[in-house]
């Protein structure tokens, strides 16, 4: 990855967490605080123009790594989506682990973004090549994942 794509994702990391701490804040402002509220909502559009923004400065520096963001994009909402269908009773990612991946019956593993079971033992997974999939629990073996120190 080139130092300047390298540069646009640490920006869209800090702003997303400034967006994040925005929506947060946004939730604890009292009703009767307009002012305060409008503010705030300003604030939250604005660093989410500086988002798209920033995605769309990666399709000028690396169309190929461009469409690879926007499938993963994709494929997050679609994971979300079906993690909302049917609940969840154990969620792994690869933020709080070293190693997240799916074992398979077939032999075969799955690095993982995302790891989650269903409480019918099937799972869900975003991979790390971007990809929503599902698994019936007998097509599975288990999950090989290291915490992180």
């Amino acid at each position: 990855m080139s130092a300047r794509l390298h540069a646009v994702y640490q920006k869209i990391h800090l702003v997303e967490h400034d967006l994040e701490l925005h929506k947060q804040i946004l939730a604890t402002i009292p009703s009767g605080k307009r002012d305060e509220i409008e503010q705030t909502i300003g604030k939250i559009a604005d660093l989410k123009r500086q988002l798209t923004e920033l995605k769309e400065s990666i399709a000028v520096i690396d169309p190929d790594e461009y469409q690879r963001l926007q499938k993963l994009e994709g494929e997050t909402a679609r994971f979300k989506e079906l993690a909302g269908q049917r609940p969840l009773k154990e969620v792994y990612t690869l933020d709080q682990y070293r190693v997240c991946a799916l074992r398979l019956a077939d032999g075969m593993e799955i690095d993982c973004l995302v790891a989650a079971r269903r409480e019918d033992d099937s799972w869900l997974v975003l991979t790390l090549a971007g990809e929503c999939r599902e698994f019936t629990a007998a097509a599975v073996t288990g999950l090989r994942s290291q915490a992180k120190a």
